[in-house]
């Protein structure tokens, strides 16, 4: 939806006929020129942002000339702009250690949460008191991108205690309430993740989100099926959890050593 309005926008009530491919060449500079919709720190829309809005228009233009409302694609020809390969970090036990006891009360917590169960920081900050079921030791997870997003999910002993400890405190709706103000739930802890990364030491780049990176590609680790890793994860579609597991030199090297010792038996 927000392709449809960025194009929408520029492109105004332009007919199919009128879109060729140096009005495709004039979005993609007008977008490029554009700050992110409340980004406060003034970023730009990024590359990936605009190749989205390329491939909806790509793919809307390719259904028009299907049923003949056009006879060429403008999109077609059109280069992309270059992504940035995002690289994705999996934390040994060492640096969880350093990263946690460097962490803040609040970070630590939510830190926890994420890598105990794999959930996204949105979504650990968004839980509420009545989200865990003290029956089925579980956490409900009541919204997110997709619908594949809600779902509840059985708790570790160590985030079953974290949180049964954080509904005792809780003085209103929200497991994790801002320091602000308690009655609307923690936004960011950003600022809390670069402190305790300083404080700690760890150099190497390592995002807040790598906590549930870590923690999904160590269920695969564990022998988690990936359908079940899927549910986990909250995804609509079993390739992106695929994208999420990472496996460790030390996981490949362990299966290498497990597919010589079937040879030799074999």
């Amino acid at each position: 939806m927000k392709s449809i309005k960025a194009m929408t926008d520029f492109l105004g009530a332009r007919t199919l006929s009128a879109i060729d491919s140096g009005l495709v060449e004039r979005y993609k500079l007008h977008r490029s020129q554009q700050h992110r919709k409340n980004a406060r720190d003034g970023r730009l829309v990024s590359p990936a942002s605009i190749n989205r809005d390329l491939a909806v228009l790509r793919i809307l233009f390719s259904l028009a000339v299907r049923l003949r409302r056009a006879t060429l694609n403008p999109v077609n020809g059109i280069k992309f702009f270059p992504e940035p390969v995002r690289f994705s970090r999996v934390l040994s036990r060492e640096e969880e250690a350093r990263y946690l006891n460097a962490a803040s009360p609040l970070l630590r917590d939510v830190a926890t949460v994420m890598l105990e169960t794999g959930l996204r920081p949105s979504e650990v900050c968004q839980l509420r008191v009545g989200d865990l079921d003290q029956q089925f030791r579980s956490i409900r997870v009541r919204k997110g991108k997709t619908a594949s997003a809600q779902r509840h999910i059985p708790l570790t002993n160590r985030a079953y205690e974290l949180l049964q400890g954080r509904v005792k405190q809780a003085g209103g709706d929200w497991l994790f309430p801002s320091p602000l103000n308690p009655l609307v739930p923690v936004c960011r802890v950003n600022r809390s993740h670069e402190a305790a990364l300083r404080r700690s030491g760890i150099h190497t780049s390592f995002r807040l989100y790598d906590l549930r990176h870590t923690a999904l590609t160590r269920m695969a680790m564990a022998g988690v099926d990936l359908p079940t890793l899927k549910e986990l994860a909250g995804h609509s579609q079993i390739q992106m959890t695929m994208r999420y597991v990472h496996p460790t030199p030390e996981h490949k090297r362990r299966a290498i050593l497990k597919f010589e010792e079937f040879a030799r038996v074999g």
